[in-house]
């Protein structure tokens, strides 16, 4: 019973979303398509399941629980353009931070001394450099919260050192938000495993195959 009345909830609240039909930061970094379909709010052909959707109200309750501790204000800071909306998660003067949760296995792995956290979380640093351009701050940082023991790392970078590759994939997907045609199903998360948690899978799976009839 209780369960059930947590997954009415969230699932009510899931359906309250709409897309602003502008770019997301949080996408960035994504299958280009995949970031096409919720711009021009393609309808979903695969939804999260109730488990997936309570992994996210998951982050969602971790974030507001850090939120608490920080400065009124500057929490959930609404950035948005004619191109572009998003929520910062927290600003400073000098510096905007993205929260991200993790399990504890995730998070202790980033301890590996061969881990590239510019390399791992590369679309995470494409979202906060976005944030630092548009609130014009020189340093970003993604901080990583174990959902078992809330423990945190803080990883910091200069905007200057993504600022170009920021600027690639805005103009990429300004060009693909003003074609006709779609850009190539191609997944950039996951190790190639993007696909299987997009909820676009079957709309771009039945695309791949128009495109085939029409190429015959």
């Amino acid at each position: 019973m209780i369960q059930n009345l947590i997954d009415y909830k969230i699932q009510q609240r899931q359906k309250d979303h709409r897309s602003s039909g502008k770019i997301s930061p949080s996408g960035l970094g994504s299958c280009f398509r995949k970031q096409i379909y919720g711009m021009k709010s393609t309808p979903v052909t695969n939804p999260p399941d109730a488990r997936g959707l309570r992994i996210f109200e998951c982050g969602r309750l971790f974030h507001e629980f850090v939120q608490q501790f920080l400065p009124r204000g500057k929490t959930e800071v609404l950035v948005e353009t004619k191109m572009i909306k998003g929520f910062v998660d927290y600003v400073s003067d000098d510096t905007v931070y993205d929260l991200k949760s993790q399990r504890s296995d995730a998070f202790w792995y980033m301890e590996n001394v061969n881990y590239d956290v510019k390399k791992e979380k590369y679309n995470n640093w494409l979202q906060v450099a976005c944030y630092a351009m548009l609130l014009k701050r020189s340093k970003m940082s993604l901080v990583f919260i174990s959902k078992d023991d809330l423990c945190i790392k803080e990883y910091t970078q200069d905007y200057e050192d993504w600022k170009e590759e920021l600027k690639k994939e805005l103009f990429l997907i300004s060009q693909w938000k003003m074609s006709i045609d779609l850009p190539a199903a191609k997944p950039r998360l996951y190790n190639g495993n993007e696909c299987q948690y997009c909820n676009w899978r079957t709309k771009c799976e039945v695309d791949n195959e128009i495109k085939k009839e029409e190429v015959k």
